[in-house]
């Protein structure tokens, strides 16, 4: 039982520093392309307002909003909103209808204009209007969830207390075999077990660049994606030369 304990142990660790290994290739093979991330992180910095309140605030709307929503579309309501003035104010001037009828174009517009209310009357009432800073207090906002509070955190303070994991990261970090799970939960459970904590805040973005430009659910790119060589997916299921 001790020998088997210890054996046990022991290929954990030898997986462990394989996922940290191959994690540590596919930072460095991400920074040879760019990727409709990198674009939207460099449009943010250098917007004027990058790190007011009203930024802030836009980032929430859009987190909120953006459940089951292309991203194409959400960006053309946040900037709609955008030009008729989007600050926690103007959201509390409507009424759960009217912010609906507003939300359109995006999916479950009922319910999203009343997660947004909502926290913004919290926001407001119990945050002095500044959106908090701490995942325990961003979680019990109406309308976040673990990812959105994480990337909430991430790129409004630059804090990184989860590793951030929707479906692409999910489907990416299965295909190059960084994990074998069946769920969004798990994945993340398992990436943070292997991935060094000092690299987690820039995983999510590595990882979707990936997935943006090479690793689409269907029919992806393995003959042009640069960790082919090193995919266990492109090894299973695509015949290419090396």
């Amino acid at each position: 039982m001790v020998k088997k304990f210890i054996k046990d142990n022991e290929n954990h660790k030898k997986e462990k520093k394989q996922c940290e290994d191959l994690y540590m290739k596919l930072k460095k093979l991400r920074k040879n392309f760019i990727a409709p991330v990198d674009e939207r992180i460099q449009e943010s910095t250098n917007n004027s307002d990058f790190g007011s309140e009203d930024f802030k605030f836009s980032v929430f709307v859009r987190l909120i909003i953006g459940s089951r929503t292309k991203d194409s579309a959400v960006a053309k309501k946040i900037e709609y909103l955008k030009s008729k003035g989007l600050t926690i104010n103007s959201i509390l001037d409507h009424s759960q209808e009217t912010l609906a009828y507003e939300l359109k174009g995006v999916s479950f517009p009922n319910n999203k204009a009343k997660y947004l209310i909502k926290s913004a009357k919290i926001i407001k009432n119990n945050y002095n209007g500044i959106i908090p800073d701490t995942y325990k207090d961003l979680i019990s906002l109406p309308g976040l969830g673990p990812r959105t509070a994480n990337m909430f955190l991430h790129i409004c303070y630059g804090k990184t207390e989860g590793i951030i994991v929707d479906s692409n990261i999910h489907r990416i970090a299965n295909r190059l075999g960084l994990v074998k799970t069946e769920t969004e939960k798990q994945t993340q459970k398992e990436l943070e077990k292997i991935v060094p904590k000092t690299q987690w805040k820039d995983l999510y973005v590595n990882l979707l660049g990936f997935s943006q430009v090479f690793c689409s659910v269907k029919n992806p790119d393995c003959e042009k994606c640069p960790a082919s060589d090193i995919c266990d997916y492109t090894k299973k299921y695509r015949k290419i030369e090396f």
